[in-house]
């Protein structure tokens, strides 16, 4: 009678497939960033302890853990080996946005007038979710094509070829189409970070060049008349109703549960009935207090403070570590809870910590053979 989710299956057959190359990825290299995953971790798991069994902390620990193997090991592989090809990993993501837009076509009867019409989809999976139909979120379609925009611009000094071209129209379409705020601005300052640190060189040349495309982005999207954009972008008074978030809730409860919060998987708006406050930080004060708070920036901070953390770190294959980066600390900010957030953290201590090349197929099998062989002599 235990639901098992299709993650768990996929993860499964990973370890099936990659088994004898798992082992590589559990090195001196990567001890380090591990001892801070599992330190942030562990202090989650100590508050799920203290605040025990409520009607949304199981669950919401358990997809945590469940989280935290899968993204480690992904991200493990991402840094280990030099011979990944970013432009063969995007095309899963752009293939899983497309599949959902298929998915709510067929379900919903119709689609889009045409392919300017930037609120059917939103739309279509509102009506289906108050119908009680089997609907992803909106938000996933345009965060799979963002991401995927994301792997392969971080492996790109240059976009000037007809793949890279035509894969960031359709991922920018698809963000568009999707209705979700975070994804558009997400995209905006992705490719502003792009433009500054392509080269590996700050200017202000540079600096200014991005500041440019992207106020030719924001104006072409404010002549598509898309109604979600400009929606949020004209209410500029207040950022949480820019994002269509309110606030107001998780900040009374802060108030009144400043250091020690109201405990890990608590957080129920009675007004809204979400039980989370679509902020990490938010969420971080509401549920451990500024206690908790302080203790995962503690980690973060001695993170940084080592002789191994690097912002402008690259990946052995030269994808630039902090586009990667960008989709999570985006999402972190606007939507998910903690259980999916927390890649924000495996992401950052993996990501961020240099360790210089590493390791193609070929090397790997030699590596392999040599320790079969030594343990044959032993």
């Amino acid at each position: 009678g235990i639901r098992v989710p299709g993650t768990v299956v996929a993860f499964l057959l990973i370890i099936v497939f990659m088994r004898k190359e798992l082992l590589m990825l559990f090195n001196k290299h990567t001890t380090k960033p591990i001892i801070f995953i599992l330190s942030v971790y562990f202090i989650f798991m100590v508050y799920f302890l203290l605040t025990g069994e409520t009607r949304n902390s199981g669950a919401k620990f358990s997809v945590m853990t469940i989280s935290l193997c899968v993204d480690t090991i992904a991200f493990l592989i991402l840094v280990t080996f030099k011979d990944i090809r970013m432009e063969r990993m995007t095309v899963p993501f752009l293939l899983f946005a497309l599949m959902q837009l298929g998915y709510v076509e067929s379900l919903s009867g119709h689609g889009p007038s045409s392919i300017l019409d930037f609120s059917f989809f939103r739309n279509a999976c509102t009506e289906m979710m108050r119908k009680n139909i089997p609907v992803l979120s909106y938000h996933n379609m345009g965060i799979a094509a963002f991401i995927g925009a994301a792997f392969m611009m971080s492996q790109r000094k240059k976009i000037n070829n007809y793949f890279d071209i035509v894969f960031l129209f359709s991922s920018l379409w698809l963000i568009i189409l999707s209705g979700a705020r975070q994804t558009i601005f997400g995209f905006i300052f992705l490719v502003f970070v792009w433009l500054v640190f392509r080269t590996g060189r700050f200017k202000l040349t540079t600096v200014l060049l991005a500041s440019g495309v992207i106020v030719v982005i924001y104006l072409g999207l404010q002549m598509l008349d898309v109604p979600f954009f400009q929606s949020g972008s004209t209410r500029g008074a207040h950022m949480g109703s820019d994002l269509n978030r309110n606030y107001d809730y998780p900040l009374m409860i802060i108030s009144y549960h400043f250091l020690d919060g109201i405990g890990f998987g608590n957080y129920h708006n009675p007004y809204t009935q979400e039980i989370y406050p679509h902020n990490i930080i938010l969420e971080i004060l509401c549920e451990l207090g500024f206690v908790g708070l302080l203790f995962i920036c503690m980690v973060i901070f001695l993170f940084v403070r080592s002789h191994h953390f690097l912002l402008r770190n690259e990946l052995p294959n030269r994808g630039i570590c902090l586009l990667l980066w960008i989709p999570y600390l985006v999402r972190s900010m606007i939507s998910g809870d903690l259980s999916e957030n927390i890649s924000l953290f495996i992401a950052m201590f993996l990501l961020f910590y240099y360790r210089g090349v590493g390791l193609t197929s070929e090397q790997l099998k030699r590596l392999m053979k040599m320790r079969q062989m030594s343990n044959g002599n032993r």
